[in-house]
Parts: structure tokens; C-alpha cells; sequence
């Protein structure tokens, strides 16, 4: 699958898991890792078709707040590296 239906897979997913945001935390943490990953400018691809600063354009279009979905993120790393949590 190339990155752009990666992109509006992921899209979709956290669109669908959004409103039920607590139960599905870790969830969204790891769908907006990913995102964010495919958004980097270290796939040429991605690059080109979506420049830099795209993902957080992304996030604010959205109607997501780009701290809340850092602190995602950040829970969704700490449990792969079996660390804390931000929200506990």
C-alpha cells in the first residue's frame, strides 16, 4: 500500500475511534504515530506530495488539537517501551 492510502486508512480510523476517546486512547496514539511517521520528511514520496509541516496542518483541519494528540503519541510510545503513561 503506498503511503497516500496509508495516510487516508489512518485518517478513517481515527475519525471512527475519535469520539469514543478515552476507551480508545492508546488506539488513536498509535494511529497518529503512524501518521506522523508517514507525514516525515524521511520518505522522499511523502515529501514531494505533502511537504513539511503537513501533519500538524492536518491534525488543526481535523478538529484536533495538536497537544492532545503529542500526548497520544507520547502515551502510545510509553506503552510500547512499557513506561508510564501522561495520563495516569
Amino acid at each position: 500500500m503506498d503511503a497516500t492510502k496509508q495516510i487516508e486508512s489512518l485518517w478513517a480510523r481515527v475519525e471512527e475511534l475519535a469520539p469514543r476517546t478515552s476507551k480508545y486512547r492508546l488506539v488513536l496514539g498509535e494511529c497518529f504515530y503512524r501518521l506522523r511517521s508517514l507525514y516525515s520528511g524521511h520518505q522522499a514520496d511523502v515529501r514531494r506530495t505533502f511537504g513539511r509541516g503537513v501533519f500538524e496542518a492536518e491534525i488543526v483541519k481535523r478538529g484536533f488539537r495538536p497537544r492532545t494528540v503529542r500526548g497520544w503519541i507520547e502515551d502510545y510510545e510509553a506503552d510500547l517501551d512499557g513506561g508510564p503513561s501522561s495520563t495516569y
